[in-house]
C-alpha cells in the first residue's frame, strides 16, 4: 500500500522550493521583484486556508516574468480546494494577464503578431496547467468520496438484507414452535384439567390441577417467547425478578431463599433479570429431576465492592446417597448436566450450557458442579457495570 505524504511535509517542501527559485535569478532582479516574491512565498504557508487570497498575493510575482513556482502552486491549490469555478477561472485569468503583459509600452509597441503569439503561449500554459491539475485533483477527491458513499450504502443494504433474513427466520421458527410445542403443551394442560375433574382421590386431583397450572404457565411463557421471535414487542412480558417468588412456589420444592435484589438496582437491566430467572428455573428443574427430596437454597445478591450480581442455587445430597456417582463435566452430566445419578429424563445438558452462554453474552460466567457435602450447585456471576470482572 502506497504511503501518503503528510500535508505539512508537502507544504514545507513547496515553500522551500519556491524560496530556492529566487536564488537562481537574484542577480537579474531588482528589490521590487524580490519583495513581490517574498510576499508570494510567505503567503504559500496559508494556501490551504485562504487559497484565493494566496493566489492574488502571487500575481505580482507572476508579472515579474522570472519567478513561477509560487504562483503555480497557489493557483493549483485554489483550483483543487475552491468549489466556485468562477473564482478559480478569475484567478487563472489574473495570473495569465500578469505573466503575458509587456513590461513597458515600448515593448508592447515593438512586438509583431508572431512575437505576441509566442509570448502568450507560455503564460497560457502557465495558467491553464495548474488550473487543470487542481480541478483534476478535486474531481478525483470527489469521486473517491462518492465511491466511499456507494460502498457504505452497499454495506448498509447488505446489513439490512441480513437483518431481514434473520427476522424472517425468527418468524418461521416462531410458527414451527407454535404449531408443534405450543400445541402439545396445550393438549397436556387440557388433559391434566380433565384428569383433575375426573379424579376421586384428593391427592391425585391436586397433582393434576398443579400439572394443568404448570402447563398453562408454560404455554403463556412460550407465547411470550414466540412474540419476541416475531418482533411483536412481547419482550416486556418475559420473566423478571418479580416473578421469582411465583416460580419457586409453583415448583412445589422445599426452597429456602436468601437475599433479594431490587429491580431498581443500578445496572440491573431486563436481560440480567431474565438471566437470574432462567438460572433459578433451570436449577430447580434439574434438582427436581435429578435430586428429588433434597433441600434447596436460592441466594441472590450484589457484591457492593465489585458491583457483580451473584445467583447461587444449591441443593443438598439426597437420602439415597447416590449423588456424584458419575464424573461431571459442565454441560454433559447425567440428564441436563446435573450429574446426580438420579436422572429420570433424557436431556443432553443443553440447559446448563444455555445458562453459561447467556451469562457469557452478558459479560459474566456460570459454573455448575458438586459440592464437598455431596450436593450440587449452580452459580452465575453477572457484572452490573462496565469494567468489573465477574468473580
Amino acid at each position: 500500500m502506497r504511503r501518503r505524504v503528510s500535508p505539512w511535509v508537502l507544504d514545507v517542501g513547496i515553500v522551500l522550493l519556491a524560496a530556492g527559485e529566487y536564488l537562481t535569478v537574484r542577480s537579474r532582479v531588482g528589490p521590487w521583484v524580490a519583495a513581490t516574491y517574498v510576499l508570494a512565498v510567505a503567503a504559500l504557508a496559508f494556501r490551504r486556508k485562504w487559497p484565493v487570497a494566496v493566489t492574488l498575493a502571487a500575481v505580482p510575482a507572476a508579472a515579474s516574468g522570472y519567478l513561477w513556482l509560487a504562483p503555480l502552486a497557489a493557483l493549483a491549490t485554489a483550483a483543487a480546494l475552491v468549489p466556485a469555478r468562477l473564482a478559480v477561472y478569475g484567478c487563472a485569468g489574473l495570473i495569465f494577464l500578469a505573466a503575458a503583459s509587456p513590461k513597458s509600452v515600448a515593448e508592447a509597441r515593438d512586438r509583431n503578431v508572431d512575437q505576441w503569439a509566442a509570448t502568450l503561449i507560455g503564460p497560457a500554459l502557465f495558467s491553464i496547467g495548474p488550473t487543470a491539475w487542481g480541478q483534476l485533483a478535486r474531481t478525483r477527491r470527489e469521486l473517491a468520496a462518492r465511491l466511499r458513499e456507494l460502498q457504505h450504502s452497499k454495506e448498509q443494504e447488505r446489513r439490512l438484507s441480513v437483518e431481514k433474513a434473520v427476522v424472517e427466520e425468527r418468524a418461521r421458527l416462531a410458527r414451527e414452535m407454535h404449531d408443534g410445542v405450543s400445541h402439545h403443551v396445550s393438549l397436556l394442560s387440557m388433559e391434566a384439567h380433565l384428569l383433575a375433574l375426573e379424579a376421586t382421590d384428593a391427592e391425585a386431583r391436586s397433582r393434576a390441577e398443579r400439572i394443568g397450572e404448570l402447563g398453562g404457565r408454560a404455554v403463556d411463557e412460550l407465547r411470550d417467547v414466540l412474540g419476541v421471535l416475531r418482533g411483536s414487542g412481547a419482550a416486556d412480558r418475559l420473566p423478571r425478578l418479580a416473578g421469582l417468588p411465583g416460580l419457586i412456589e409453583a415448583s412445589g420444592l422445599p426452597v429456602h431463599v436468601e437475599g433479594t435484589v431490587s429491580p431498581q438496582h443500578p445496572g440491573l437491566t431486563p436481560e440480567r433479570e431474565l438471566a437470574v430467572y432462567r438460572t433459578v428455573q433451570e436449577a430447580l428443574t434439574n434438582a427436581a429431576k435429578h435430586a428429588p427430596g433434597s433441600r434447596i437454597t436460592v441466594s441472590v445478591g450484589v457484591c457492593a465492592r465489585t458491583s457483580v450480581l451473584g445467583v447461587d442455587v444449591v441443593n443438598s445430597a439426597t437420602a439415597h446417597g447416590a449423588v456424584g456417582e458419575r464424573p461431571s463435566s459442565y454441560g454433559h452430566e447425567d440428564g441436563h448436566g446435573h450429574g446426580h445419578g438420579h436422572g429420570h429424563g433424557h436431556g443432553h445438558g443443553h440447559g446448563l450450557v444455555g445458562l453459561r452462554e447467556r451469562a457469557e453474552r452478558l459479560g459474566g460466567s456460570a459454573t455448575a458442579g458438586h459440592e464437598p457435602d455431596g450436593g450440587f450447585a449452580v452459580r452465575v456471576r453477572l457484572p452490573l457495570s462496565a469494567g468489573h470482572p465477574a468473580d
